[in-house]
């Protein structure tokens, strides 16, 4: 193994880790959320655990998890923002998007296609605006991961 596959690995590794606690907090939330739709620290918590995992899916470069991260955010910030009640159709939607999500994260799990992430962003944005004025996603932006790993500069000789 290079050492750049080695990295890669190592990485892989540590998004599997995030999105295993980001999913945790999500479910806990997502549970409590069921109970009581406008609880704010709720929907703050399960916010920024879906914003975490879309950042760190994108460090990686695990477009599908970019994908299915940032539409649940955007369904939680909606609802924070009071322009979408949840209903018990959002929470089992979201509930969906965090098991995905672990599908994506968990090396060696059934694989998850591009038809699955596909009709599941799709599935979240119809419930989001059932008039269909939602407008389509542009794919996620490919990331490499050795811009974030250059070399230190050298110090300035004295």
């Amino acid at each position: 193994m290079t050492p750049e596959q080695m990295r890669d690995a190592s990485l892989l590794e540590l998004f599997s880790l995030e999105a295993e606690a980001q999913t945790q907090v999500l479910n806990e939330g997502l549970l409590a959320l069921e109970r009581n739709p406008t609880q704010a620290d709720q929907l703050e918590a399960c916010m920024r655990a879906a914003h975490s995992l879309k950042g760190a899916a994108r460090i990686v470069g695990v477009d599908a998890g970019v994908s299915v991260a940032h539409v649940m955010e955007d369904c939680l910030v909606s609802a924070q923002e009071g322009r979408l009640r949840l209903h018990p159709e959002h929470i089992d939607a979201l509930l969906q998007g965090t098991d995905l999500l672990m599908r994506i994260a968990t090396p060696g799990s059934d694989n998850v296609g591009p038809a699955d992430i596909d009709a599941y962003v799709a599935h979240l944005n119809e419930l989001l605006d059932p008039s269909g004025r939602v407008a389509p996603r542009a794919a996620p932006v490919e990331f490499d991961v050795s811009q974030l790993l250059l070399a230190p500069e050298p110090l300035p000789e004295p």
